[in-house]
Parts: C-alpha cells; sequence; structure tokens
C-alpha cells in the first residue's frame, strides 16, 4: 500500500521541538552561535547558488536542489567543504552536543543554505523522501466478472483499508496530531545538556501553579531517555549521583 517501502523509525517533529527548545535552554543558543558559521558556509555553497531570478519560473526548483545539497554527505575533499566541516564539529562541540547526530549538522547546514536564500534564520528540517510516505492505491474494474455497483463496493472496501494503514503510518512517522505534543519533554531534553534532572525537576516545581502538575525527577529521566531515542540524540554523558543512602552503604562496606 505504501510507495518506498518505509522502514524508518524517527521522531522528526521531536527533532524540530528539541532544537527549538535550545533556543531558551542553552547558553549560548545553537541558532545563534550558528549565524557565525555563514560566511565558511557561504564559501562552500556558492558552487550552488540559484543563477535565476525569483520570479523564473525555474527558481523554486533550482533552490530546493541546491538546499538538498545542504547535508554532511556533500562536503567533499575540497578545502571549502573540510573547512566547514571543520566548524560544524567545533560549533557541536561548543554545545555539548555528540558529532556522532549527523542529523543535527545536516539540520544545521539545510537552515543555513535557507537562510541564504534571504529567509530568517530558524531550524528548518528536510526529511528524506522515506519520510513522506504517498498513499499508493491502485484499481482496476474487471468489468467482465463485476457490476459496477460490486466494483464500487469493493472499492470503497478497499479504499478504507489503505487509508486506515497509510494513517497509522504517517502518525508512526510523525506522531500523532491528538496526542501529547512533545515540547514538554523536548524542553527538559534541552536542559539536560546544562543541568542536572534534580534541578529540571526543581524549575518544574517551582513553575508548576500546581503541584500535581509537576515531575519527579525519575519521570523527567526516563521521559527524557525515551524521547532521545527516539529523535536519535545522544544525551550529555553523566557521573552518577550518590544518594545519601548510597554514601552510607558504600561507607559500611568500605569500612572506616
Amino acid at each position: 500500500m505504501f510507495s518506498g517501502g518505509n522502514v524508518i523509525q524517527t521522531d522528526y517533529p521531536g527533532r524540530l521541538a528539541f532544537l527549538y527548545a535550545t533556543t531558551e535552554a542553552m547558553r549560548p543558543a545553537p541558532i545563534n552561535t550558528l549565524l557565525d558559521l555563514m560566511p565558511t558556509f557561504s564559501e562552500w555553497f556558492s558552487r550552488y547558488q540559484v543563477d535565476v531570478d525569483k520570479d523564473d519560473p525555474w527558481f523554486d526548483i533550482q533552490q530546493l536542489s541546491a538546499l538538498m545539497k545542504c547535508k554532511m554527505s556533500m562536503l567533499d575533499q575540497s578545502a571549502p567543504a573540510q573547512t566547514l566541516r571543520a566548524v560544524l564539529l567545533k560549533w557541536m562541540e561548543q554545545h555539548h552536543i555528540n558529532p556522532d547526530d549527523e542529523w543535527i549538522m545536516d539540520t544545521a547546514l539545510f537552515s543555513l543554505g535557507w537562510h541564504a536564500f534571504g529567509n530568517e534564520l530558524k531550524w528548518n528540517l528536510l526529511p528524506g523522501p522515506a519520510a513522506r510516505p504517498k498513499l499508493d492505491l491502485r484499481l482496476l474494474w474487471d468489468y467482465f466478472k463485476e457490476s459496477l455497483d460490486q466494483f464500487r463496493e469493493r472499492s470503497e472496501q478497499e479504499f478504507l483499508v489503505c487509508r486506515k494503514e497509510y494513517i497509522a503510518k504517517v502518525q508512526q512517522l510523525w506522531g500523532d496530531r491528538r496526542q501529547e505534543t512533545p515540547e514538554r519533554v523536548a524542553r527538559w531534553t534541552a536542559l539536560s545538556f546544562r543541568l542536572k534532572y534534580r534541578e529540571i525537576a526543581d524549575r518544574e516545581s517551582t513553575a508548576s501553579r500546581n503541584p500535581k502538575n509537576a515531575r519527579c525527577e525519575d519521570t523527567i529521566r526516563k521521559r527524557v531517555k525515551e524521547f532521545a531515542a527516539r529523535i536519535q540524540l545522544t544525551l550529555p554523558s553523566r557521573r552518577p549521583v550518590l544518594t545519601l543512602a548510597d554514601s552510607l552503604a558504600a561507607k559500611v562496606k568500605n569500612g572506616p
């Protein structure tokens, strides 16, 4: 029923929610420091610049073609490409983001490309075609074997089944629009790059007027880890925090 054989499980709305949350949660904001990379990016991106006016019918096509080049896999061995790769990795390090999370650098490149065409610099994500499944329903009326009424009944049944599967696939990729939005856990995740989970929980308790809406440290840790797995984000490494009971037990075990 679906073209492309989609097998991905990435939470793309969650990725964007996390990146937008970093603007308030991280100091300095990654989107602000990303602007410092614009001169280096422009030197590399100049090879893909559009050579027609915005009024030209070919402008949108050439612009999209250029933007599709804005990903790490397109950085070849040329000097501008290697320089851009180096400053991107330094930018990732500045914000304590794991360089293995290449999707963040891809998003950074695409956002810079969008800005290069005169648009506001903000996080922009262009998932590949596998993230945009198409409803592929092909019906054939075998008029030698079935009447028009029979064909109508059969085609309606097949369409309903196909539509149900299609909606389930899109929701699997992009989330159920009826469910809780990811902004809150995305904010916790962004905060976890500079705060401990206990500190995030304390902030939630202080900000919440209703104590029932506050979240304990363990709940936040669990939700953040689940969310990070869905968006394929590597969380910052942490030293285990020992409770008072853990410390006393260690002293008893090791002796005075």
